[in-house]
Protein backbone atom coordinates (compact mmCIF):
# COMPACT_ATOMS: atom_id res chain seq x y z
CA UNK A 1 0.00 0.00 0.00
CA UNK A 2 1.25 3.32 -0.36
CA UNK A 3 0.06 5.10 2.52
CA UNK A 4 2.76 7.77 3.78
CA UNK A 5 4.53 7.75 0.57
CA UNK A 6 5.24 10.44 -1.81
CA UNK A 7 4.69 9.73 -5.42
CA UNK A 8 6.42 12.88 -6.57
CA UNK A 9 8.29 15.18 -4.53
CA UNK A 10 4.89 17.30 -3.53
CA UNK A 11 2.40 14.48 -3.58
CA UNK A 12 1.86 12.34 -0.56
CA UNK A 13 -0.60 9.60 -0.16
CA UNK A 14 -2.63 9.84 3.26
CA UNK A 15 -4.93 7.02 3.12
CA UNK A 16 -6.95 4.81 1.03
CA UNK A 17 -10.54 5.83 -0.21
CA UNK A 18 -11.73 2.74 -2.37
CA UNK A 19 -10.46 0.16 -4.84
CA UNK A 20 -11.72 -0.33 -8.01
CA UNK A 21 -11.49 -3.12 -10.78
CA UNK A 22 -8.12 -1.57 -11.82
CA UNK A 23 -7.19 0.87 -9.46
CA UNK A 24 -6.81 1.90 -5.97
CA UNK A 25 -8.01 5.68 -5.28
CA UNK A 26 -6.31 7.57 -2.53
CA UNK A 27 -6.66 10.91 -0.45
CA UNK A 28 -3.62 12.80 -0.84
CA UNK A 29 -1.80 15.71 0.20
CA UNK A 30 -0.28 18.18 -2.63
CA UNK A 31 2.55 19.86 -0.36
CA UNK A 32 2.99 22.78 -3.17
CA UNK A 33 -0.32 23.71 -3.31
CA UNK A 34 -1.19 22.78 0.69
CA UNK A 35 -4.47 21.18 -0.33
CA UNK A 36 -5.62 17.67 -0.43
CA UNK A 37 -5.68 15.85 -4.09
CA UNK A 38 -7.35 12.24 -4.89
CA UNK A 39 -4.69 9.88 -6.40
CA UNK A 40 -5.76 7.17 -8.90
CA UNK A 41 -3.21 4.55 -8.83
CA UNK A 42 -2.96 1.84 -11.63
CA UNK A 43 -2.81 -1.94 -10.01
CA UNK A 44 0.72 -2.98 -10.59
CA UNK A 45 -0.49 -6.14 -11.65
CA UNK A 46 -2.25 -4.90 -14.67
CA UNK A 47 0.56 -2.56 -15.41
CA UNK A 48 1.90 -4.77 -18.03
CA UNK A 49 -1.38 -5.07 -20.01
CA UNK A 50 -1.20 -2.55 -22.61
CA UNK A 51 -5.00 -2.16 -23.24
CA UNK A 52 -5.78 -1.05 -19.75
CA UNK A 53 -2.82 1.22 -19.45
CA UNK A 54 -3.42 2.85 -22.73
CA UNK A 55 -7.07 3.41 -21.62
CA UNK A 56 -5.56 5.18 -18.10
CA UNK A 57 -3.34 7.16 -20.63
CA UNK A 58 -6.57 7.79 -22.22
CA UNK A 59 -8.52 8.87 -19.34
CA UNK A 60 -5.60 11.18 -18.63
CA UNK A 61 -6.31 12.66 -21.87
CA UNK A 62 -9.94 12.99 -21.88
CA UNK A 63 -10.46 15.08 -18.28
CA UNK A 64 -7.29 17.76 -20.47
CA UNK A 65 -10.76 18.32 -23.08
CA UNK A 66 -13.67 18.49 -19.99
CA UNK A 67 -13.35 22.06 -18.43
CA UNK A 68 -16.77 21.97 -16.17
CA UNK A 69 -17.88 23.12 -13.17
CA UNK A 70 -19.53 19.67 -12.37
CA UNK A 71 -16.67 17.41 -13.73
CA UNK A 72 -13.41 16.94 -11.43
CA UNK A 73 -10.16 18.22 -12.71
CA UNK A 74 -7.10 16.30 -13.22
CA UNK A 75 -4.16 18.17 -11.83
CA UNK A 76 -1.45 16.04 -12.63
CA UNK A 77 -0.20 12.66 -14.61
CA UNK A 78 2.75 10.63 -13.03
CA UNK A 79 4.39 7.88 -14.34
CA UNK A 80 6.96 5.27 -12.28
CA UNK A 81 8.84 2.52 -13.60
CA UNK A 82 5.97 0.00 -12.50
CA UNK A 83 2.61 1.86 -12.36
CA UNK A 84 0.96 5.30 -13.46
CA UNK A 85 -1.35 7.80 -11.22
CA UNK A 86 -3.59 10.30 -12.09
CA UNK A 87 -3.82 12.96 -9.49
CA UNK A 88 -6.95 14.58 -9.59
CA UNK A 89 -9.17 17.85 -7.99
CA UNK A 90 -10.33 16.39 -4.22
CA UNK A 91 -14.39 16.55 -3.96
CA UNK A 92 -15.08 16.72 0.41
CA UNK A 93 -18.67 14.93 -0.18
CA UNK A 94 -20.42 12.05 -0.47
CA UNK A 95 -21.12 9.90 -3.74
CA UNK A 96 -24.70 9.78 -4.53
CA UNK A 97 -25.08 5.92 -3.71
CA UNK A 98 -23.94 7.11 -0.32
CA UNK A 99 -26.03 9.69 -0.07
CA UNK A 100 -29.00 7.90 -0.98
CA UNK A 101 -28.09 4.80 1.44
CA UNK A 102 -27.45 7.05 4.79
CA UNK A 103 -28.88 10.83 4.49
CA UNK A 104 -31.73 10.87 2.16
CA UNK A 105 -33.27 7.51 1.25
CA UNK A 106 -35.27 8.40 -1.81
CA UNK A 107 -34.50 11.25 -2.95
CA UNK A 108 -37.72 14.12 -3.11
CA UNK A 109 -38.39 15.84 -6.32
CA UNK A 110 -36.36 19.20 -5.49
CA UNK A 111 -33.40 16.87 -4.91
CA UNK A 112 -33.79 15.15 -7.76
CA UNK A 113 -34.00 18.48 -9.99
CA UNK A 114 -31.57 19.98 -8.24
CA UNK A 115 -28.89 16.95 -8.25
CA UNK A 116 -29.56 15.86 -11.93
CA UNK A 117 -30.16 19.28 -13.77
CA UNK A 118 -26.32 18.91 -12.91
CA UNK A 119 -25.71 15.77 -13.66
CA UNK A 120 -27.11 16.66 -17.18
CA UNK A 121 -24.81 19.82 -17.99
CA UNK A 122 -21.82 18.21 -17.11
CA UNK A 123 -22.56 14.95 -19.58
CA UNK A 124 -23.66 17.33 -22.01
CA UNK A 125 -20.50 18.96 -22.22
CA UNK A 126 -18.49 15.55 -22.05
CA UNK A 127 -20.44 14.74 -25.61
CA UNK A 128 -20.40 17.85 -27.06
CA UNK A 129 -16.62 16.87 -26.74
CA UNK A 130 -17.71 13.52 -28.34
CA UNK A 131 -17.20 11.91 -24.58
CA UNK A 132 -18.99 8.77 -23.90
CA UNK A 133 -18.55 7.96 -20.38
CA UNK A 134 -20.24 4.33 -20.34
CA UNK A 135 -20.28 3.84 -16.69
CA UNK A 136 -22.73 6.27 -15.40
CA UNK A 137 -23.80 4.94 -11.95
CA UNK A 138 -24.66 6.65 -8.24
CA UNK A 139 -21.49 5.85 -6.94
CA UNK A 140 -19.63 7.89 -9.61
CA UNK A 141 -21.30 11.30 -9.26
CA UNK A 142 -20.05 12.97 -6.18
CA UNK A 143 -21.87 15.30 -4.15
CA UNK A 144 -20.30 17.73 -2.45
CA UNK A 145 -20.97 20.02 0.60
CA UNK A 146 -22.40 22.76 -1.04
CA UNK A 147 -24.63 20.53 -2.96
CA UNK A 148 -22.14 20.64 -5.98
CA UNK A 149 -22.35 17.66 -8.65
CA UNK A 150 -18.84 16.49 -9.51
CA UNK A 151 -18.87 13.76 -12.43
CA UNK A 152 -15.89 11.05 -11.49
CA UNK A 153 -13.86 8.32 -13.17
CA UNK A 154 -13.61 8.50 -16.92
CA UNK A 155 -11.43 5.18 -17.15
CA UNK A 156 -13.68 3.26 -19.13
CA UNK A 157 -15.21 6.39 -21.86
CA UNK A 158 -14.50 6.27 -25.86
CA UNK A 159 -14.21 9.08 -28.00
CA UNK A 160 -15.98 9.90 -30.64
CA UNK A 161 -14.79 7.81 -33.92
CA UNK A 162 -12.70 5.74 -31.94
CA UNK A 163 -13.08 1.82 -31.44
CA UNK A 164 -15.02 0.70 -28.73
CA UNK A 165 -12.92 -0.73 -26.12
CA UNK A 166 -12.22 -3.17 -28.80
CA UNK A 167 -14.76 -5.34 -27.92
CA UNK A 168 -14.28 -5.82 -23.99
CA UNK A 169 -17.30 -5.71 -21.75
CA UNK A 170 -16.95 -2.93 -19.77
CA UNK A 171 -18.83 -1.55 -16.97
CA UNK A 172 -21.60 -1.69 -14.44
CA UNK A 173 -23.75 -4.47 -15.67
CA UNK A 174 -26.49 -3.47 -13.54
CA UNK A 175 -26.58 0.26 -15.50
CA UNK A 176 -25.44 -0.81 -18.83
CA UNK A 177 -27.66 0.08 -22.15
CA UNK A 178 -29.13 -2.98 -24.12
CA UNK A 179 -26.29 -1.99 -26.69
CA UNK A 180 -23.56 -2.10 -24.16
CA UNK A 181 -24.24 -5.66 -23.04
CA UNK A 182 -24.77 -6.98 -26.51
CA UNK A 183 -20.91 -4.99 -27.29
CA UNK A 184 -23.00 -3.43 -30.35
CA UNK A 185 -21.94 0.75 -30.66
CA UNK A 186 -22.39 2.84 -27.75
CA UNK A 187 -22.65 6.91 -28.02
CA UNK A 188 -23.82 9.61 -25.73
CA UNK A 189 -27.57 7.46 -26.13
CA UNK A 190 -26.07 4.78 -24.29
CA UNK A 191 -25.13 7.19 -21.49
CA UNK A 192 -28.62 8.33 -21.54
CA UNK A 193 -30.13 5.03 -20.92
CA UNK A 194 -27.52 4.63 -17.93
CA UNK A 195 -29.22 7.97 -16.51
CA UNK A 196 -32.76 6.98 -16.81
CA UNK A 197 -31.45 3.56 -14.58
CA UNK A 198 -29.51 6.42 -12.11
CA UNK A 199 -32.84 7.76 -11.73
CA UNK A 200 -34.76 5.43 -11.35
CA UNK A 201 -32.14 4.96 -7.75
CA UNK A 202 -32.29 7.89 -6.93
CA UNK A 203 -36.21 8.13 -6.59
CA UNK A 204 -36.55 4.80 -5.37
CA UNK A 205 -33.57 3.91 -3.53
CA UNK A 206 -32.88 0.30 -5.07
CA UNK A 207 -32.19 -0.80 -8.72
CA UNK A 208 -33.72 -2.16 -11.20
CA UNK A 209 -33.24 -6.51 -12.20
CA UNK A 210 -31.21 -6.87 -8.49
CA UNK A 211 -30.11 -10.31 -7.12
CA UNK A 212 -30.10 -11.76 -10.33
CA UNK A 213 -27.68 -13.82 -12.42
CA UNK A 214 -26.04 -11.96 -14.95
CA UNK A 215 -27.24 -14.14 -18.08
CA UNK A 216 -30.46 -12.80 -16.41
CA UNK A 217 -29.75 -9.63 -16.10
CA UNK A 218 -28.61 -8.98 -19.69
CA UNK A 219 -31.87 -11.00 -21.39
CA UNK A 220 -33.95 -8.53 -19.20
CA UNK A 221 -32.29 -5.23 -19.99
CA UNK A 222 -32.27 -6.54 -23.57
CA UNK A 223 -35.99 -7.60 -23.77
CA UNK A 224 -37.92 -5.85 -20.90
CA UNK A 225 -38.86 -2.83 -19.22
CA UNK A 226 -37.77 -1.40 -16.17
CA UNK A 227 -40.10 -2.50 -12.97
CA UNK A 228 -42.25 0.27 -12.11
CA UNK A 229 -41.34 2.65 -9.06
CA UNK A 230 -44.51 2.85 -7.54
CA UNK A 231 -43.37 -0.73 -6.75
CA UNK A 232 -40.32 -0.19 -4.93
CA UNK A 233 -41.43 3.58 -4.04
CA UNK A 234 -45.39 4.02 -3.64
CA UNK A 235 -44.84 7.76 -3.11
CA UNK A 236 -42.86 8.70 -6.38
CA UNK A 237 -43.83 11.43 -8.90
CA UNK A 238 -45.65 9.61 -11.75
CA UNK A 239 -43.77 12.10 -13.42
CA UNK A 240 -40.59 10.47 -12.49
CA UNK A 241 -41.86 7.21 -14.01
CA UNK A 242 -42.53 8.91 -17.36
CA UNK A 243 -38.89 10.51 -17.85
CA UNK A 244 -37.42 7.05 -16.82
CA UNK A 245 -39.13 5.17 -19.28
CA UNK A 246 -38.35 7.25 -22.04
CA UNK A 247 -34.56 7.69 -21.00
CA UNK A 248 -34.74 3.82 -21.42
CA UNK A 249 -36.19 2.92 -23.92
CA UNK A 250 -34.36 -0.22 -26.00
CA UNK A 251 -34.55 1.56 -29.06
CA UNK A 252 -31.65 4.41 -28.51
CA UNK A 253 -33.82 6.66 -31.18
CA UNK A 254 -36.69 6.25 -29.25
CA UNK A 255 -34.94 7.81 -26.04
CA UNK A 256 -33.77 11.51 -25.33
CA UNK A 257 -31.52 12.72 -28.05
CA UNK A 258 -29.42 15.13 -26.15
CA UNK A 259 -28.62 15.69 -21.68
CA UNK A 260 -30.20 19.18 -22.71
CA UNK A 261 -33.41 17.66 -23.75
CA UNK A 262 -33.30 15.22 -20.23
CA UNK A 263 -32.76 18.13 -18.52
CA UNK A 264 -35.43 19.85 -19.77
CA UNK A 265 -38.06 17.04 -19.15
CA UNK A 266 -36.45 17.03 -15.27
CA UNK A 267 -36.79 20.87 -14.57
CA UNK A 268 -40.10 21.53 -16.40
CA UNK A 269 -41.97 17.86 -15.01
CA UNK A 270 -41.00 18.10 -11.32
Amino acid sequence: MLQGKFIKENIEILRLLESGGTANVYEAYDHWAQKKVAVKALYKSVYKDKFIRDKFKQEANIYLKLTHPNIVKLKDFISSSDTDFLVMEYVEGLTLSNYIMTVSGPLADEQISSIFIQIMFGFAHAHHNGIFHLDIKPSNIMIDSKGIVKILDFGISTLKDSKNNNGRLLGTPLYMSPEQVQKKETNRLSDIYSLGVTLFYAATANLPFDNISISELFNKIIEEKLPRIENYYPYANPQIQNIIDKATMKNPDSRYQTCEEFAYEIQNKL
